[in-house]
C-alpha cells in the first residue's frame, strides 16, 4: 500500500481529533491532557499519541502518554525541534500502521 493509504486507514483506528484551539489550551500546557482525557473520557495508559513537535510529545509522556511518539517528517513548521530525541520516533505517521 501507499504511504496514503497507509494513513488514511489509520483513521479507522482513532476515536476522535480535537485541536488545541478548540480546548483552549496549547498542547505543551498539562490542561490540554486532563480537558482532553475528560472530552474522550480516555484513560492516558491505553491511548497513543503522534506529534512532530517534541516540547508537545513530552508534555504528553508527562500528562500520563506513555505511547507518544515523535513524528520525524513532514513537519509543516520549520521552527519545530525534529530531530530524534524522543524516546519513542517514527518516521512518518504511515509507520504507526
Amino acid at each position: 500500500r501507499s504511504r496514503r493509504q497507509r494513513q488514511m486507514c489509520i483513521r479507522e483506528d482513532i476515536d476522535g481529533c480535537i485541536s488545541s484551539v478548540e480546548l483552549g489550551v496549547v498542547k505543551e500546557h498539562q490542561g490540554f491532557w486532563s480537558k482532553a482525557f475528560r472530552y474522550f473520557n480516555i484513560n492516558p495508559k491505553f491511548s497513543l499519541f503522534a506529534d512532530d513537535n517534541l516540547y508537545v510529545v513530552n508534555a504528553a509522556v508527562k500528562a500520563g502518554i506513555e505511547n507518544s511518539f515523535q513524528v520525524l517528517e513532514p513537519t509543516s513548521d520549520v521552527n519545530i525541534i525534529n530531530e530524534p530525541e524522543a524516546i519513542l520516533t517514527i518516521r512518518n505517521i504511515g509507520d504507526l500502521i
